[in-house]
């Protein structure tokens, strides 16, 4: 087929598959379809939508695959928009993995690594291969990411292994407070970050700039286990270590 091309998989309950193209083939015999130059999708049952240059869908094994700079993002007030090289469809686990140069993006984050699992029945998204989040609130490093979403929107993130966080008093200040751990969780709550949790091997440095009702206060520890508390403007309220902690804090003081 070519030439404005429409493919579209209906099902008996209504809901269907489209694909757009300029080139296209269907191998009856086998069930599988391919598209080439200019591709868009669309799944109503996801509510997604694609874009590349070259697609690749078995429909008998329920497998498909985008290649030639492939993008997805969902519909609704909270896009999650992701590319890649390439993006691999499995209909059975409702699992997309995108590989290779992979940036995940929302209003409020930038996402990158070398590798994605989105479970879109969950709604959690695994990124491996040295990610980076970034964010009005924090940035962070670790050798693995999980994010959780509710209707595609963050509600919570969990590093593992070599993490590390740099994040601000309060929101839209410059992120010059940090913390190192094996662990590390946050909840995001309105798109501020509510709190985190680090565990294993923590240090911490926090700084205080003097302000017109706060005196100037620095610290930097280490211990097993730290929590940090935000009020609703993302404005760090607390920050508690425990468990074999070795600090020091440093104060300037007034006469």
């Amino acid at each position: 087929m070519g030439g404005n091309v429409v493919i579209t998989e209906e099902k008996k309950d209504g809901i269907f598959n489209r694909i757009s193209s300029n080139y296209g083939t269907y191998d009856r015999a086998n069930d599988v379809v391919t598209a080439t130059q200019k591709v868009t999708g669309y799944s109503l049952t996801e509510k997604t939508r694609s874009k590349s240059n070259y697609a690749y869908w078995d429909r008998k094994n329920g497998y498909g695959y985008l290649l030639e700079n492939p993008e997805l993002w969902s519909e609704g007030q909270d896009t999650l928009y992701v590319r890649s090289e390439k993006m691999e469809f499995f209909d059975a686990d409702r699992k997309v993995i995108a590989t290779f140069d992979v940036r995940a993006n929302s209003k409020d984050y930038t996402a990158t690594s070398d590798f994605l699992l989105y479970f879109l029945k969950e709604d959690k998204a695994v990124f491996l291969g040295k990610p980076r989040f970034i964010s009005d609130f924090s940035d962070a490093v670790a050798e693995e990411f999980y994010l959780f979403f509710n209707d595609k929107k963050l509600v919570r993130a969990e590093l593992k292994d070599s993490c590390k966080v740099y994040f601000a008093e309060e929101r839209d200040r410059l992120k010059t407070n940090w913390v190192k751990a094996k662990y590390i969780s946050m909840n995001i709550k309105d798109d501020n970050l509510k709190d985190f949790t680090a565990e294993d091997d923590v240090t911490y440095f926090y700084l205080q700039e003097q302000q017109e009702k706060k005196d100037f206060f620095s610290n930097d520890a280490s211990g097993s286990h730290l929590t940090a508390e935000f009020n609703e403007d993302g404005k760090l309220e607390s920050m508690k270590m425990k468990s074999r902690v070795i600090g020091i804090y440093r104060f300037i003081n007034n006469p």
